[in-house]
């Protein structure tokens, strides 16, 4: 009973804090809980939500105080440092925060705050939290940063990666973003497990599609968990058309000469 009375005591005392049907705005963010926990590798979201619930139209703006830029993955406005906007009366505006948290982040913890201002004024601030988990650290230590692929042919390379916290890390995979049509036919195995300080490599079988020209692409690749994510990591590609392509365009050319000259031979000019 203690237990279901204290969840319900927070709950209140937070919601107050939020928004208030009297107010001239309503400033709440999703999720409601202010503090968290992300490990290394992951991204943490928020979505803030400004009503305006007065009669007439105001001014705001809304900032992130005391949090580094590095730690911002996205922001969906254009300054990170303070977004302008105006809200007539009943409206409401949604910003979604995105933070990333460093595969090797130093810090223990991050603490900062989301303000709202109102016509130049600070009208609420909201203090978030966020824990940092360093048991479980993920990282690739390996994987090809240059490779030369030719089209029509199924390829392989390696992707190396390493668990650099303090406990195990299971069913780790692997995850592409590929240019269109190709394939990632195999990966060897399809999950493994690392114990702290190991390391481990996976086989991949790439398969670029014979209609592929000659030109330099590029491949994403993540490794992840349950528990963590390595950050997204770009190779860049080299696609050579297969010799044996011309080598068929130079045969059917030669047979349709032939069969020109063959057919002029036999049937001659009309």
């Amino acid at each position: 009973m203690k237990r279901i009375l204290t969840v319900l005591i927070i709950w209140i005392v937070l919601a107050a804090g939020f928004s208030s049907g009297a107010a001239a705005q309503t400033f709440a963010t999703s999720p409601i809980y202010l503090s968290k926990e992300a490990a290394g590798g992951q991204q943490v979201d928020y979505t803030f939500l400004i009503k305006n619930n007065d009669q007439r139209e105001h001014n705001y703006s809304f900032q992130i105080l005391n949090l580094q830029k590095e730690y911002i993955s996205s922001l969906d406005y254009k300054s990170f440092s303070e977004t302008n906007f105006s809200l007539t009366a009943g409206n409401s505006k949604k910003i979604d925060l995105k933070l990333k948290i460093p595969e090797n982040s130093k810090a223990d913890h991050l603490s900062f705050r989301a303000v709202l201002k109102k016509e130049g004024n600070i009208t609420k601030s909201l203090p978030l939290n966020i824990k940092i988990n360093k048991d479980y650290q993920l990282t690739i230590a390996d994987y090809p940063r240059d490779l030369n692929l030719i089209s029509g042919e199924n390829q392989s390379f390696s992707v190396t990666v390493g668990n650099i916290g303090t406990e195990t890390l299971k069913n780790i995979k692997l995850k592409f973003e590929l240019p269109k049509k190709w394939l990632i036919e195999n990966i060897k195995p399809k999950q493994m497990d690392l114990k702290a300080g190991e390391k481990g490599s996976f086989n991949v079988d790439i398969f670029v599609p014979s209609s592929q020209a000659a030109a330099n692409k590029e491949i994403s690749v993540i490794a992840y968990n349950q528990h963590s994510q390595t950050k997204i990591l770009i190779g860049s590609i080299t696609v050579k058309k297969n010799p044996n392509y011309f080598l068929v365009i130079l045969i059917l050319l030669i047979i349709m000469i032939m069969g020109t000259i063959y057919y002029f031979r036999r049937f001659g000019r009309r």
